[in-house]
């Protein structure tokens, strides 16, 4: 059950939207006019995500001796430091090789 104090705010709230209910049909009216030339909406086609979806394939397992040599023979943990500063550089984002904390002491870098 409503409480007595909503009544009035019911009230007004429905003498302002009375006016706007008469310019209903008007609009409609207009909408039906065959000289405006509306374009019919777009058609979307759904595409699922799932069309994609590749399952998971477990990868054959090595010896992890192999693996270390691999990385050694690439560089090592150095040549991917190399290529995430390359990255970096790249996307024009932060250096790490900036001090991060000189725009908060209000030093230039």
């Amino acid at each position: 059950m409503p409480t007595p104090y909503l009544y009035p705010v019911c009230r007004v709230c429905l003498l302002i939207s009375f006016p706007f209910l008469a310019l209903v049909p008007q609009a409609q009216a207009a909408a039906a006019d065959p000289s405006v030339h509306v374009e019919p909406a777009k058609t979307w086609r759904f595409q699922s995500v799932l069309i994609s979806y590749r399952p998971f394939v477990d990868q054959d397992l090595e010896s992890w001796r192999d693996a270390n040599d691999r990385v050694g023979q690439i560089g090592g943990w150095r040549a991917y430091a190399k290529e995430m500063r390359a990255a970096e550089s790249d996307n024009k984002g932060p250096s790490r090789t900036s001090n991060s904390h000189s725009a908060h002491e209000g030093r230039s870098q």
